[in-house]
């Protein structure tokens, strides 16, 4: 199998899967919105629909002075140049926003609530080779102490809050009617289960054991049909992190693992190579990208270009306060340095921004729900204060201070 991988590989770079290489949208220009009365928006009561009239970053591309159109049932009802056929919209309060920028909610795909109050964990110059050493001690490494509250899960959100994050896919419980965590079925707030089936150890490795050759690991998963797997794997730089790559993704049995990955979301992932990349492309595998984390810890993190490259679908994740990001912004920032500094500017604003919300969306097998302003949606959406910057920068540069508005639903939260 892996050497039918081999062959693979330079057809799939070739010829990638659709979205991989997927021109840049075009930006339309639909109208000119006058100036506001003051502040950032004007606002025209009506009934309980709402119009937004911004720049709308659409599934089609940048809508200049486009409409978004909420129903009074909390979901999108139209994303357009002119929403004004919809019956909704006669009587909608609007919100004119002429300095402005509409976006979906973000997506955080992988993050830890439970430590979202910690400290960020000293560890100086000194970097890891997989994730038992920082955890256990091991192979001479410092261990890293991290204590945690009972208020960090609450803490945690209003941190993705303020970011425009309205989904989070963490491993630790939140905060019921707040930001939508994705792996918990009790805290979907509108999108039917299941659930993202979050495994923090798929392996069953939290003792610190490890492997490097064969699969004799503790446990092997066992996925669910009806639901999709997000497990953190390979998060190291040696051999251990790249062998359970490896029995999670065995294909023919070779090696006595299974084959978890199809459709899976692989979280870290260091060690992954061009061939796994290949497979998890076949596979319709996903990856979440941590960089801020990953860095931190290993001074090393995931190939996301040979990913981004081979049709991989790629999310973006803050892994957790002690050594990754307080919030998606932060860690976009972070995504938006280390593309400038060491990968020449190859992934577009376009491809980050999508990290964060549609290509969440679909890894979740909610993309019917969230991750962008289709028709139909949950209203999940931020209004980001826009005069410096345009398109899909807006998003991929903000910091909290331009984010305006949040709405989860249809109602605002922030």
């Amino acid at each position: 199998m892996r050497y039918l991988i081999r062959l693979l590989v330079p057809v799939l770079a070739l010829f990638p899967v659709p979205g991989a290489f997927a021109a840049e949208p075009e930006t339309q220009q639909c109208a000119v919105l006058p100036p506001t009365q003051s502040g950032l928006c004007d606002y025209t009561p009506g009934d309980s629909a709402l119009l937004i009239r911004a720049d709308v970053l659409a599934p089609s591309g940048v809508l200049v002075g486009g409409e978004v159109l909420i129903g009074s049932d909390g979901r999108i009802a139209c994303t357009a140049c002119d929403c004004s056929a919809d019956p909704a919209f006669a009587g909608a309060s609007v919100l004119s926003c002429p300095e402005a920028t509409v976006s979906p909610g973000l997506i955080d795909a992988d993050n830890t609530l439970g430590w979202a109050d910690s400290p960020y964990a000293e560890h100086g110059t000194e970097r890891y080779e997989h994730r038992h050493d920082w955890r256990r001690g091991l192979n001479g490494h410092t261990r890293l102490n991290i204590s945690r509250t009972d208020e960090a899960e609450l803490w945690g959100e209003v941190r993705a809050l303020i970011s425009g994050t309205t989904s989070i896919g963490s491993s630790s419980a939140g905060v019921d009617n707040l930001v939508r965590n994705l792996t918990r079925t009790d805290q979907l707030d509108g999108i039917e289960p299941p659930a993202w089936d979050r495994e923090t150890f798929p392996l069953g490795d939290s003792d610190g054991s490890s492997l490097t050759t064969a699969c004799d690991y503790n446990t092997l998963p066992a996925p669910d049909p009806a639901q999709l797997l997000h497990a953190n794997v390979a998060e190291g730089i040696d051999e251990r992190a790249a062998n359970e790559f490896r029995c999670l993704s065995d294909k023919d049995g070779s090696r006595a693992g299974v084959n978890a990955i199809p459709d899976a979301t692989i979280a870290q992932g260091i060690t992954l190579n061009g061939l796994d990349a290949g497979q998890m492309a076949l596979a319709g595998t996903s990856m979440a990208w941590t960089p801020r984390n990953d860095i931190s810890l290993y001074g090393l993190t995931a190939p996301v270009t040979a990913m981004e490259t081979i049709g991989v679908n790629v999310l973006l994740g803050t892994r957790w306060r002690p050594t990754g990001s307080m919030n998606l912004l932060h860690e976009l920032s972070c995504a938006v340095e280390f593309n400038e500094t060491y990968l020449d500017n190859r992934l577009s604003a376009r491809q980050l921004f999508d990290m964060t919300t549609i290509n969440a969306a679909r890894a979740a097998g909610m993309d019917d729900d969230i991750g962008s302003l289709a028709p139909g949606r949950l209203a999940d959406l931020v209004l980001f204060e826009s005069r410096a910057l345009q398109g899909y920068e807006v998003v991929t540069r903000a910091n909290e201070a331009h984010v305006a508005l949040v709405l989860k639903g249809g109602q605002a939260l922030y």
